[in-house]
């Protein structure tokens, strides 16, 4: 069973429409993009999650390495 937890979340203005996660072959708009940073704990590894404002286009980031 997985177990999921928020650790925190704060509203953020990203920096272009890829939350600044674009890939090489990606095209991102170079604007303002207001969304959301939120760290999940899920079972002992802790990743970022970037959204936009509404939380309908999310990204993940891989797990961190050091605390948050």
């Amino acid at each position: 069973m997985e177990k999921v937890e928020i650790v925190s979340m704060e509203e953020v203005e990203w920096t272009d429409s890829c939350f600044g996660l674009g890939g090489p072959a990606e095209i991102c708009a170079a604007e303002p993009t207001p969304g959301w940073r939120v760290y999940l704990d899920v079972n002992g590894k802790q990743y970022q999650v970037r959204t936009n404002q509404a939380g309908t286009i999310i990204r993940i980031t891989p797990a961190l390495t050091s605390g948050m």
